[in-house]
């Protein structure tokens, strides 16, 4: 539990890996443990875990877990000499083993302990985290929002580079993805004819009267010379028929879209 052991590869998770805590995380100051498959977890401060004095059978605070939102206390093991510990559980000691609810245990102790738990659920997993940084970029109602202003205005007159403007309010400092597809609601996501138009930010300022938020203002670079034969014209009744879509996404996955 001192964290200083490093083994394996952290991109490869069918084998066993492990880091130093200090270096990936300098001042860690709290632990999640949890099986594999992510049904028995609990967050627990890591002066809880390890440290003040060795200690035998006594309550140690739990932050919450996946039996409790709110906090709790259940009966750990931590002893001086004895390589197994510390035990870790989401109820008391004793129980915890027959009930497999144990989280952690060192020097690859077998029996119940282990059998209980870790074949049923995918192995377990220990991560850390510095509460104070966590605290500083907590997510905001806004964090990933993007809504549209309903405020398209069209330019189509010769000398226009943009024909159509439109803006969003989104969250702030993120960075979005724009997409143009061929149909009017974005049920449809055939990319619009390459070429024919082009969407690109025109400006991303801080909103005015609220810091979580950024103004996104959008241009799209139509090609009036090949509206007519690109896919975003209906020529049943004569008209332009797309969608702009407004992603934003963390680690590429998408997280938010308008």
């Amino acid at each position: 539990m001192a964290g200083t052991e490093v083994y394996g590869s952290p991109t490869d998770d069918n084998i066993a890996w492990s880091i130093d805590f200090e270096s990936a995380v300098a001042n860690y100051d709290q632990f999640l443990f949890t099986t594999g498959d992510c049904v028995h977890w609990l967050v627990a401060n890591k002066n809880d875990v390890v440290g003040g004095t060795p200690y035998t059978n006594e309550p140690r605070d739990i932050s919450y877990s996946s039996s409790s939102s709110t906090s709790y206390q259940a009966r750990w093991y931590n002893r001086d000499g004895v390589l197994e510990d510390p035990w870790i559980s989401l109820e008391d000691h004793a129980s915890a083993v027959a009930a497999g609810t144990i989280v952690y245990g060192e020097n690859s102790f077998g029996g119940t302990h282990a059998s209980a738990v870790l074949p049923l659920h995918g192995g377990a997993d220990v991560y850390i985290r510095d509460t104070v940084i966590m605290a500083s970029s907590q997510l905001t109602a806004n964090t990933w929002a993007v809504t549209y202003q309903d405020d398209a205005v069209p330019d189509f007159t010769t000398s226009s580079t943009n024909e159509v403007v439109l803006s969003y309010l989104i969250g702030a400092g993120k960075t979005p993805t724009l997409n143009l597809y061929a149909s009017a609601d974005c049920s449809a996501t055939t990319a619009a004819t390459t070429g024919v138009a082009t969407p690109a930010v025109v400006s991303q300022v801080v909103s005015t009267g609220d810091s979580t938020l950024d103004t996104l203002t959008v241009g799209i670079d139509i090609d009036k010379a090949q509206i007519a034969t690109s896919n975003i014209w209906n020529n049943v009744d004569s008209s332009l028929e797309f969608c702009l879509a407004v992603t934003l996404e963390d680690g590429g996955e998408v997280i938010t879209e308008e």
